[in-house]
């Protein structure tokens, strides 16, 4: 089960996730029987958990946005906070204003 706050998945690990899910609550030779006999079962099964599995997606891709905007959180306002330290020579300052400067517009105007 993928939930929102989980770290997000690559799209290979969430297919494997998603194939553990499905294997674990119907095997293979369950499925490959299924089908073999074509009784429908194994269909039924994965009509009744599509929701289920569509929400796991979608849990990950929020999750991918979430981690998108801790990081693009933190490239914002860690470098203002250095960049406003007094306690900091010229050389550092101008290091941090570099770094405010590359960050990518995107970044700059998330709206996740």
């Amino acid at each position: 089960m993928i939930l929102k706050g989980y770290k997000p998945l690559n799209k290979e690990d969430l297919e494997k996730h998603i194939q553990y899910f499905i294997s674990k609550n119907w095997p293979q030779w369950k499925r490959e029987r299924s089908l073999r006999k074509g009784d429908g079962e194994f269909n039924s099964f994965m009509e009744d958990n599509n929701e289920l599995i569509d929400s796991m997606e979608e849990n990950n891709e929020f999750n991918i946005s979430l981690d998108d905007y801790k990081e693009a959180v933190y490239r914002l306002e860690y470098p203002v906070g250095i960049v406003a330290n007094e306690n900091l020579d010229a050389r550092q300052r101008a290091e941090a204003q570099a770094t405010i400067d590359s960050t990518s517009e995107d970044v700059k105007t998330f709206e996740g």
